[in-house]
């Protein structure tokens, strides 16, 4: 369009110029149409008028002119300029444009321009009203450069209308909010381009269409430099949060009164594609401080496809206070890590080549970690953490000065950790304090870092534990005696927890097996497999723990099958009883007779009355108790069948006394609620409910 119009006006002008005053005293071209790839121009007509002065006047007109990349359309395009001065070139004092477009002021828009060529070139337009705010451009011509300007103030997007509003739209954002923006774009006469852009807003809301991106009376100072030479684009930009609320998915971020900072320093070569960022620097105050520089390979068209070559990301002095829950939170949620009260400092490097991790290094120092919902919690906790793919062996440090596992106190433990290529190993054993025992870490090894997945393996023992301790700790009715045993072979995959050997515990001077060990998400809702052996438990120790009423002699027993689903009993087949063969002493007191009487079923407090209430116990020969768990269902079953029933207690010598279960199927909450039930009244008896 500018070819065609420069030399149509040239042509009027230059014919004017040559001829008589008296010869000539208007001029007009008509032109039905001019188009261009994307734009077009209708009922074009050029007046050229001579007055008395012989000054000239010149008028253009356009009835419809389509704008290019969606702008929409000019209904109707008037430029006058009533005394056009030219000689050695063209100028113009008095201009004034009439332009129908929605957004823009219907009043004429004067502007004045000068050019002997484009060297010499001199164009203004001063500000007129668009959408709620004003528009003014200007453009001048340098020995080296042609240099053009256009300011926008209090411009909104909201109140764009027509084509403009059509482009936004189009694009998926809706904005609002008054802006102010300077934009100068240079060309260079040897090539060079440069364009500048300076924007602020004192509240601005905009989302996409997504709903992924969005701010709410958002304040912000933008800058952003670019220039071109030899095919390259350098691009340097701060933008600055000065407040309001902003969201990019899955981050969410109240910019604080001192403000936020991203500054960016990147090169695009054209030819090669190739985009470098040399910084990208966020700052964040008294929450992090932290820089990324990359180097990658990207397709105009597909951006998506963009490919990594090399990246390194570096954060200093990160608050995490600030940081987990503005930039680490959001990206943990439905792990392990997703609800937690963290302060301390971090500091870490990530490196990668090929889109993959090469090294990261990672320091905390005085991290105190505690998980909302009670599972776990690291307090006093200095790491030195070292890891690369490729090259010398590394060594890393992790301590602690106390923690929890749930409602299980951890100790103060250092940790030392060997790596190579994404593998770390324990460099030594390590005891880990557990209560008022130990855990021993024979071996450890860990797998797939940091990039995933994740396994790893391990082998311990743990040294003895109080039972008192324990079971304080757990909310279960205090036990005396102590624990220990062998934790061979675990492992953990896929966020699943296996025991490859079997657990030992010497408890109630007798063992306990566990085997098939098995624990599905154990930082969520854990799901937990296991069978459970037992031999040779002194039931004395066992009930004197549980207040349940003396009994004397052996016990055996099993709980195969078992699964637990939230730590609730889902699926489990249990047996406890005399063992074969037992030669011990076997006593029963009154009140564990009332007691597993109300546990089968029965009614307790019968040996109250009559004359068996002066024995204080009695012999049995044998006693046994099964509950297979179907459902919400506890099939149960005793030692022998009896009339209507089950033996729980076969009585022996006199004055002998059995005990009968007559239920045999109990609703699993009827079941505990019985066992929650069982307790002393003031008296010392038994009090059943």
């Amino acid at each position: 369009m500018r070819c065609w119009l420069r030399n149509l006006m040239w042509c009027a002008m230059l014919g004017l110029a040559g001829m008589p005053a008296f010869a000539l005293e208007r001029v007009t071209l008509s032109v039905g149409e001019l188009r261009g790839p994307d734009w077009q121009l209708r009922a074009v007509a050029l007046d050229v008028t001579v007055a008395a002065d012989d000054a000239l006047g010149l008028s253009l007109r356009a009835v419809a002119v389509e704008l290019p990349g969606g702008a929409g359309n000019i209904e109707t395009l008037e430029l006058n300029c009533p005394t056009l001065v030219v000689g050695d070139g063209l100028a113009c004092a008095d201009a004034h444009l009439r332009l129908d477009y929605p957004g823009v002021d219907a009043a004429p828009i004067p502007f004045e321009f000068a050019m002997t060529g484009l060297r010499d070139l001199r164009f203004a337009m001063p500000p007129f009203g668009i959408a709620d705010g004003t528009l003014a451009l200007a453009a001048a011509g340098h020995p080296d450069r042609i240099e053009a300007t256009a300011t926008l103030r209090h411009l909104r997007p909201d109140a764009l209308t027509g084509g403009l509003a059509a482009m936004l739209a189009d694009s998926g954002i809706s904005a609002a909010g008054p802006v102010d923006a300077g934009v100068t774009a240079v060309l260079g006469f040897d090539g060079g381009r440069s364009l500048r852009l300076d924007a602020t807003t004192p509240g601005l809301d905009f989302s996409d269409a997504s709903g992924l991106r969005a701010a709410e009376k958002l304040v912000f100072d933008l800058g952003v430099q670019a220039t071109q030479a030899a095919g390259v684009w350098r691009l340097e930009s701060r933008l600055r949060l000065r407040g309001g609320a902003l969201y990019v998915d899955p981050v969410f971020l109240e910019v604080p009164a001192a403000g936020i900072t991203l500054e960016t320093v990147a090169r695009w070569d054209e030819a090669r594609r190739d985009l470098r960022v040399d910084r990208l620097r966020l700052r964040h105050p008294e929450v992090l401080d932290a820089q990324l520089s990359a180097a990658m390979t990207v397709d105009p068209a597909a951006p998506a496809d963009a490919v990594l070559h090399t990246a390194t990301v570096k954060v200093d002095d990160g608050r995490l206070a600030g940081l987990y829950g503005s930039y680490l939170q959001p990206f943990l949620i439905g792990s392990a890590l997703d609800d937690l009260e963290a302060v301390g400092r971090l500091s870490a490097e990530l490196r990668l080549e090929g889109g993959q991790p090469s090294a990261l290094r990672v320091a905390l120092n005085e991290v105190y970690m505690d998980d909302r919902k009670g599972r776990f919690g690291l307090y006093g906790m200095n790491a030195d953490l070292d890891w690369q793919r490729r090259g010398a062996d590394t060594h890393s440090t992790l301590r602690w000065q106390g923690g929890h596992v749930h409602r299980i106190t951890l100790g103060a433990t250092e940790m030392r950790l060997d790596g190579r290529g994404d593998v770390m190993r324990l460099a030594e054993e390590t005891r880990l304090p557990v209560l008022d025992g130990a855990l021993l870490l024979h071996e450890l090894e860990v797998t797939g870092l940091p990039s995933g997945p994740m396994r790893m393996h391990f082998d311990g023992s743990l040294t003895p534990l109080g039972m008192e301790a324990l079971t304080t700790a757990l909310g279960w009715p205090v036990m005396s005696g102590t624990l220990a045993g062998v934790i061979p072979a675990v492992s953990y995959a896929d966020g699943v927890l296996t025991v490859g050997g079997k657990l030992l515990v010497r408890a109630f001077d007798g063992v306990l097996t566990v085997g098939g060990l098995r624990m599905e998400d154990p930082f969520g809702v854990p799901v937990l497999a296991a069978d459970v052996e037992l031999k040779g438990l002194d039931l004395e120790a066992v009930t004197r723990t549980f207040e349940f009423g003396r009994i004397e002699g052996r016990m055996d027993g099993h709980i195969r099958d078992l699964l637990l689903v939230g730590w609730q009993p889902a699926r489990f087949e249990a047996w406890f009883g005399t063992p074969e063969g037992d030669r011990s002493r076997r006593r029963i007191s009154q009140r564990a007779v009332d007691n597993l009487t109300s546990v089968g079923g029965g009614v307790g407090g019968a040996l109250s009355t009559g004359f068996l209430r002066f024995f204080e116990d009695f012999s049995y020969g044998q006693l046994g108790l099964s509950c297979r768990l179907v459902g919400d269902v506890c099939e149960m079953d005793g030692v022998a069948p009896a009339s209507n029933g089950y033996y729980i207690v076969q009585g022996a010598g006199l004055p002998r006394i059995d005990v009968v279960g007559f239920t045999r199927q109990v609703a699993w909450k009827d079941l505990v609620n019985r066992l929650k039930n069982i307790r002393l009244d003031e008296t010392g008896g038994p009090v059943i409910q």
